[in-house]
């Protein structure tokens, strides 16, 4: 059992476009393996998959339509941001062992690596 620590930055997300979707779907993976999350299980990976499906939208439309593309990138960075929130609020605090919620805050800042 890993701590569920998300590790994609939001700031890195309207950079480079097609970096989170990796990091989106191993995050993805590492929630819904994780069974201490509880309640919050389907919503963090609800979250993170509409992060995913924009990414995807934003990496389809790169080419065609670069504004489109910029809005899709901005609703990514918008799901990487309510996943953070989600998992440092007062209820998950509460209902969520701190081990699985253990540096959520400092991984937000860490810019993304190999991109």
């Amino acid at each position: 059992m890993w701590p569920i620590v998300p590790t994609i930055a939001p700031s890195t997300v309207a950079v480079h476009g097609a970096c989170p979707r990796a990091d989106i779907g191993s995050e993805i993976a590492r929630v819904q393996s994780e069974h201490g999350l509880g309640g919050f299980q389907s919503k963090l990976a609800h979250t993170l998959k509409q992060g995913r499906d924009r990414a995807t939208e934003a990496s389809d439309l790169c080419a065609a339509n670069t504004k489109r593309t910029k809005a899709r990138l901005k609703q990514v960075e918008r799901a990487v941001t309510k996943y953070a929130h989600r998992l440092s609020s007062t209820a998950a605090r509460r209902k969520i062992d701190d081990g699985l919620r253990a540096g959520s805050k400092r991984n937000m800042l860490m810019p993304c690596d190999g991109c």
